[in-house]
């Protein structure tokens, strides 16, 4: 289905799919992070957050067109859109920041997991973690 173009604006992201796909996939990455303890998010790594963008960025702005051809360019968010002009290039400069400020939090996140984790009180503090910063970022409704 088609998240948002001109055209149909941004019906995508109010149905359950796109919340479903936005909830399953915050979930999953506070797991990873604070529960099973997989790879660690350094401050010293900020510089792979940009490149990761912008790589997501080029393959989208290549698949724009690709997707629905009969609609026209079809963008995810409509920050990503090429046709706004100006504007394009300022949304990615805002996008650029709140990735790396994202980056910085979430990295200071597993820092404080990671002290948790040495004090001894077992996984309570880290599902207690997940339980919270779920409730932050999870939509269930729009």
């Amino acid at each position: 289905s088609i998240i948002y173009s001109p055209k149909l604006g941004t019906k995508g992201f109010k149905g359950w799919t796109g919340l479903l796909q936005h909830n399953g996939n915050s979930f999953a990455v506070l797991l990873e992070v604070i529960l099973m303890g997989g790879l660690p998010v350094m401050l010293s790594h900020a510089s792979f957050a940009p490149l990761f963008a912008g790589i997501y960025q080029a393959f989208l702005w290549f698949m724009a067109n690709r997707w629905a051809p009969d609609h026209g360019p079809v963008f995810p968010y409509f920050f990503m859109d090429t046709t706004l002009g100006r504007r394009t290039t300022i949304f990615m400069v805002v996008l650029l920041a709140v990735i790396g400020f994202f980056f910085i939090l979430f990295a200071l996140l597993d820092m404080g997991m990671t002290m948790v984790e040495q004090g001894g009180h077992g996984a309570i503090p880290n599902v207690c973690c997940v339980i919270f910063m779920s409730y932050m970022l999870m939509k269930l409704k729009d």
